[in-house]
């Protein structure tokens, strides 16, 4: 991030704002069945993530999801509202039953067309002692079995309270393309 700022002398330029509340920590390629990044999140409040353009060997994505510090223990609780592929709203719950990952698409359906698709995710107090990580996510694509195109909005929590020091996305399908961000927000 950039400011314009003056030199002193009434001269105008640009400056790196040192102030920044947002950065870029990680820009990672995917590929196989789960693509892992390491992030360092020492004076951030929340991380912000975009997974995009997510391709697979398969005909569509299969389901596909987030896991926190490698943790495949039932530790991901969410509820979703959603549009599904014929523009129908509907619901599900899971708070009471967990799973191993925050998925970005409809658990088990035929998932997103290939390379159209994208996941805008948060995860928020994630250095506050004690407390578990909220997450909230807005995915949407175009669906793979029909013209239609899904958004899914997922509210949840990572029943945890340790550090986060990596994320990795997942796949029921060999991923050969897509692209996650990760930001530190302060």
């Amino acid at each position: 991030n950039q400011l314009l700022k003056t030199d002193g002398s009434g001269n105008l330029g640009w400056a790196d704002d040192a102030n920044a509340s947002r950065t870029l920590l990680s820009t990672t390629t995917l590929s196989g069945t789960s693509t892992s990044t390491s992030i360092t999140t020492t004076g951030y409040h929340s991380l912000e993530g975009v997974v995009y353009n997510l391709d697979t060997t398969g005909s569509n994505t299969g389901d596909m999801w987030l896991r926190i510090n490698g943790d495949t223990g039932s530790n991901y609780h969410w509820a979703i509202h959603r549009q599904d592929h014929a523009g129908s709203p509907s619901h599900s719950a899971y708070g009471g039953i967990s799973t191993s990952g925050f998925f970005f698409n409809n658990t088990g359906s035929s998932g997103f067309t290939n390379g159209n698709n994208q996941s805008n995710f948060f995860l928020y107090n994630i250095n506050e002692s004690g407390v578990r990580v909220n997450y909230h996510a807005i995915n949407c694509g175009d669906y793979s079995a029909t013209s239609g195109k899904p958004i899914i909005h997922t509210a949840a929590f990572w029943d945890s309270t340790a550090a986060i020091t990596s994320l990795s996305i997942n796949t029921s399908n060999t991923m050969d393309g897509g692209t996650l961000k990760v930001w530190g927000v302060k």
